[in-house]
């Protein structure tokens, strides 16, 4: 009986341990397409860039941002402690050409604020591991 209750016991530690380590992969993915949506964005204004598939790929992602955030913080609970703002960042860049046609203050304040939330994500991170 003693040794069943030990694997009982075992198996739901299993069981925590995996549910952390997929927090913590879903949240090194969404760091990592944060990632992504900066690097598109400051790639933009490049001599050279192909515009048309940078706007392409930044709708991708600004898609697969919202659909991760949503998912990451339904599962995080109070563990999330992301930004709150980043899905405005996210809603509010409707375009890579309206972001750049801003005045270069307007795109600053913005590359600030995807600072601001880019460190929330990794406090949350840090906090998970």
């Amino acid at each position: 009986m003693e040794s069943l209750l030990l694997m009982a016991l075992s198996k739901k530690q299993q069981k925590l341990v995996d549910q952390l380590e997929k927090r913590v992969e879903m949240c090194r993915e969404f760091m990592n397409d944060w990632l992504l949506f900066n690097q598109i964005m400051s790639a933009y204004p490049n001599p050279g860039a192909n515009k048309a598939q940078l706007e392409n790929q930044f709708l991708k992602i600004k898609s697969k941002l919202a659909r991760e955030h949503k998912v990451l913080k339904d599962t995080l609970q109070t563990d999330y402690n992301i930004d709150q703002n980043l899905m405005n960042i996210v809603a509010g860049a409707t375009s890579l050409e309206n972001i750049h046609v801003q005045s270069e203050v307007a795109v600053k304040k913005l590359q600030t604020e995807w600072h601001r939330a880019f460190i929330s994500i990794n406090e949350t991170l840090g906090s998970l591991e």
